[in-house]
């Protein structure tokens, strides 16, 4: 009987081609842009798929009964889903990494929580008491010059030079963005504790990710490039492997028994 009933099934009259895209998007709401509310052109798509690039509009007279019902159900789940998170934001907003300004990829968060990484995004069902909490939230004495600087680092480290161990003059910074050459130093007496908790997580976080990299260097070193005298950027790493394109860079976490074993290693 399942055989036949599939016969029917499969013989049905086809959906519209937009049917299996709202079904998507109800099935992974996080892999679509919801436009709703910020779009300024009305030809501009309602969602679009993150990925695909697949877009689909909202026609008030067209839009099937059961989309309008699953909408309302999905965007009251959704709200309530972050209320907990911007009271927290707004309760505590020092927790927060607020990624607006620097985030250069629009699937990055708005605002980040700094040490349990919970996440809010700004988009089409934010509730309007949050868009004017965050009015006043954005009007609060501004910020000193370098909060703003900390958190693009730690937001992308990978852009900065790390200085610390390395340079030779106290007046040089600790970190050096590589493209713009603004500047962070570290001051022992006013640095603020959030900044010096999360250097100290974000080194560990470093030191762990190459460790195997540099056992894999002293275990095996016909298998990597030297880099380091001929290097003519200081963008390139130190030692690069022959085959697989793993990269290592010397800087200011790297590990003293690294450091030994190099001496020994030259």
């Amino acid at each position: 009987w399942v055989t036949k009933q599939l016969e029917s099934f499969d013989q049905r009259e086809p959906q519209n081609d937009e049917t299996h895209l709202w079904q998507a998007l109800f099935a992974n709401p996080d892999e679509w842009w919801d436009n709703r509310r910020n779009k300024k052109n009305p030809k501009q798509p309602d969602f679009k798929h993150k990925d695909t690039g697949e877009a689909l509009w909202l026609h008030s007279s067209d839009t099937p009964a059961w989309i309008t019902r699953q909408l309302e159900s999905f965007d009251e789940s959704e709200t309530k889903n972050d209320e907990h998170l911007w009271k927290a934001l707004f309760a505590n907003p020092d927790d927060w990494w607020d990624k607006r300004r620097n985030k250069k990829n629009p699937k990055q968060p708005d605002f980040e929580h700094k040490d349990t990484d919970e996440a809010i995004w700004l988009n089409s069902y934010t509730p309007d008491w949050v868009t004017k909490q965050l009015e006043s939230f954005d009007q609060r004495e501004p910020q000193n010059d370098e909060t703003h600087l900390w958190q693009a680092l730690f937001a992308n480290p990978d852009e900065w030079w790390d200085n610390r161990r390395n340079k030779k003059n106290p007046k040089q910074p600790d970190f050096k963005h590589k493209d713009t050459g603004e500047a962070l130093w570290l001051h022992s007496s006013d640095t603020p504790a959030w900044i010096t908790r999360q250097l100290e997580s974000f080194d560990e976080s470093e030191t762990k990710n190459d460790e195997h990299l540099w056992k894999a260097l002293f275990a095996n070193p016909d298998d990597w490039w030297d880099k380091r005298r001929n290097k003519k950027n200081p963008k390139q790493p130190d030692f690069e492997h022959k085959d697989t394109d793993e990269a290592i860079w010397l800087n200011s976490y790297t590990p003293d028994w690294v450091t030994k074993q190099l001496e020994s290693f030259d």
